[in-house]
Protein backbone atom coordinates (compact mmCIF):
# COMPACT_ATOMS: atom_id res chain seq x y z
CA UNK A 1 0.00 0.00 0.00
CA UNK A 2 2.89 2.38 0.78
CA UNK A 3 4.33 1.76 -2.68
CA UNK A 4 1.01 2.49 -4.38
CA UNK A 5 0.63 5.71 -2.39
CA UNK A 6 4.17 6.79 -3.27
CA UNK A 7 3.63 6.05 -6.98
CA UNK A 8 0.32 7.96 -6.99
CA UNK A 9 1.95 10.92 -5.26
CA UNK A 10 4.76 10.99 -7.83
CA UNK A 11 2.30 10.74 -10.74
CA UNK A 12 0.23 13.59 -9.31
CA UNK A 13 3.34 15.74 -8.88
CA UNK A 14 4.50 14.96 -12.44
CA UNK A 15 1.06 15.75 -13.88
CA UNK A 16 1.05 19.08 -12.02
CA UNK A 17 4.47 19.99 -13.44
CA UNK A 18 3.40 19.10 -16.97
CA UNK A 19 0.23 21.20 -16.66
CA UNK A 20 2.15 24.19 -15.25
CA UNK A 21 4.75 23.94 -18.02
CA UNK A 22 2.15 23.72 -20.80
CA UNK A 23 0.10 26.58 -19.27
CA UNK A 24 2.74 29.09 -20.42
CA UNK A 25 2.65 28.03 -24.09
CA UNK A 26 1.27 30.70 -26.42
CA UNK A 27 1.21 34.44 -27.03
CA UNK A 28 0.95 36.98 -24.23
CA UNK A 29 0.44 40.73 -24.64
CA UNK A 30 1.45 43.58 -22.36
CA UNK A 31 0.84 47.31 -22.75
CA UNK A 32 1.94 50.00 -20.37
CA UNK A 33 2.00 53.76 -20.57
CA UNK A 34 5.08 55.64 -19.39
CA UNK A 35 6.17 59.25 -19.11
CA UNK A 36 9.77 60.06 -19.97
CA UNK A 37 11.28 63.53 -20.26
CA UNK A 38 7.86 65.17 -20.61
CA UNK A 39 6.60 62.73 -23.24
CA UNK A 40 3.99 60.01 -22.82
CA UNK A 41 4.03 56.84 -24.88
CA UNK A 42 2.93 53.23 -24.74
CA UNK A 43 5.21 50.21 -24.69
CA UNK A 44 3.64 47.24 -26.49
CA UNK A 45 5.15 43.81 -25.83
CA UNK A 46 4.17 40.45 -27.29
CA UNK A 47 5.70 37.31 -25.81
CA UNK A 48 5.58 34.05 -27.77
CA UNK A 49 6.50 31.59 -25.02
CA UNK A 50 7.10 27.82 -25.03
CA UNK A 51 7.85 25.34 -22.28
CA UNK A 52 10.64 22.85 -22.91
CA UNK A 53 10.52 20.88 -19.65
CA UNK A 54 11.61 23.32 -16.92
CA UNK A 55 13.13 25.64 -19.55
CA UNK A 56 11.24 28.61 -21.01
CA UNK A 57 12.00 29.58 -24.62
CA UNK A 58 10.54 31.91 -27.22
CA UNK A 59 10.66 35.44 -28.56
CA UNK A 60 9.54 38.86 -27.47
CA UNK A 61 8.50 41.69 -29.77
CA UNK A 62 8.65 45.19 -28.26
CA UNK A 63 7.44 48.49 -29.66
CA UNK A 64 7.98 51.91 -28.03
CA UNK A 65 5.23 54.28 -29.14
CA UNK A 66 5.29 54.60 -32.94
CA UNK A 67 8.79 53.13 -33.46
CA UNK A 68 9.40 49.96 -35.46
CA UNK A 69 8.87 46.79 -33.40
CA UNK A 70 12.03 44.94 -32.27
CA UNK A 71 12.21 41.19 -31.85
CA UNK A 72 14.50 39.47 -29.35
CA UNK A 73 15.07 35.95 -28.02
CA UNK A 74 13.95 34.84 -24.58
CA UNK A 75 17.11 33.99 -22.62
CA UNK A 76 17.74 32.20 -19.32
CA UNK A 77 14.09 31.08 -19.20
CA UNK A 78 12.97 28.97 -16.24
CA UNK A 79 9.69 27.41 -15.14
CA UNK A 80 9.13 26.34 -11.54
CA UNK A 81 5.52 25.34 -10.90
CA UNK A 82 3.42 28.44 -11.66
CA UNK A 83 6.45 30.75 -11.52
CA UNK A 84 8.42 31.78 -14.62
CA UNK A 85 11.47 33.95 -15.19
CA UNK A 86 13.47 35.04 -18.23
CA UNK A 87 15.74 37.72 -19.61
CA UNK A 88 15.89 39.67 -22.86
CA UNK A 89 18.58 41.91 -24.30
CA UNK A 90 17.48 45.09 -26.04
CA UNK A 91 19.94 46.80 -28.36
CA UNK A 92 19.88 50.58 -27.85
CA UNK A 93 21.99 53.46 -29.21
CA UNK A 94 23.74 53.46 -25.81
CA UNK A 95 24.55 49.72 -25.90
CA UNK A 96 22.82 46.50 -24.92
CA UNK A 97 20.23 46.63 -22.13
CA UNK A 98 19.38 43.40 -20.29
CA UNK A 99 15.86 43.15 -18.87
CA UNK A 100 14.89 40.57 -16.22
CA UNK A 101 11.31 39.31 -15.91
CA UNK A 102 9.69 37.28 -13.11
CA UNK A 103 6.00 36.36 -13.11
CA UNK A 104 3.35 34.01 -11.80
CA UNK A 105 0.90 32.30 -14.16
CA UNK A 106 -2.72 32.61 -13.01
CA UNK A 107 -5.14 31.43 -15.68
CA UNK A 108 -4.69 33.76 -18.65
CA UNK A 109 -2.57 36.31 -16.79
CA UNK A 110 1.17 36.63 -16.20
CA UNK A 111 1.79 39.01 -13.32
CA UNK A 112 5.11 39.97 -11.81
CA UNK A 113 8.00 42.39 -12.21
CA UNK A 114 10.48 43.55 -14.84
CA UNK A 115 13.78 45.28 -14.10
CA UNK A 116 16.88 46.42 -15.93
CA UNK A 117 19.82 44.29 -14.89
CA UNK A 118 20.94 46.01 -11.69
CA UNK A 119 17.94 48.40 -11.67
CA UNK A 120 14.71 48.79 -9.75
CA UNK A 121 11.79 46.47 -10.56
CA UNK A 122 8.46 47.72 -11.95
CA UNK A 123 5.14 45.87 -12.03
CA UNK A 124 4.57 43.79 -15.14
CA UNK A 125 1.38 42.12 -16.41
CA UNK A 126 0.56 40.30 -19.65
CA UNK A 127 -2.64 38.68 -20.86
CA UNK A 128 -2.95 35.59 -23.03
CA UNK A 129 -3.76 36.55 -26.60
Amino acid sequence: MKHITAVLAMLTLFAGLVLAESAINGKWVSERKIDREGQSFTIHQTFDLRADGPKLTGKMTMQFGDTEPREMEIQEGKITGDKVSWATTVQTPNGDLKMLYTATITGDTLKGEVARDGGDARPFEAKRK
